[in-house]
């Protein structure tokens, strides 16, 4: 669902938040080196009025959906596919919970077998 969706992105974009605001410059820089210094200092703008909830808000789309992969296991494949193209060798691979990951895993492995 739509709902369901949105819950994703502002889960995936907390973490993406905390280490562009709150884990010294080193994110931050690489981002900003990256083309994206104009959503890290939107962020970064965003933790210092409003705290982590303010800068998770304020990660936008663009970030979050070239530094995350959010929908169905397929899409993950695909994404994972187009990464591996563009030299990405170690994603991270899912967060949550110790029995949310092993279903996420699950789902990702049956979408790879099911996949040419």
């Amino acid at each position: 669902s739509e709902e369901q969706i949105k819950a994703e992105r502002l889960r995936a974009a907390a973490p993406l938040a905390y280490y562009i605001a709150r884990m010294g410059v080193y994110y931050a820089d690489m981002l900003t080196r990256n083309g994206f210094g104009e959503d890290v200092e939107a962020v970064k703008e965003a933790d210092k009025r409003g705290g982590t909830k303010a800068a998770t808000a304020a990660v936008s789309d663009r970030l979050l959906d070239a530094t995350s992969i959010i929908g169905p296991p397929k899409e993950f494949v695909t994404k994972l596919d187009t990464w591996a193209e563009q030299g990405v060798d170690e994603p991270l691979l899912p967060g949550g919970l110790v029995d949310e990951a092993a279903a996420q895993l699950s789902a990702l492995a049956d979408a790879l077998k099911g996949m040419p």
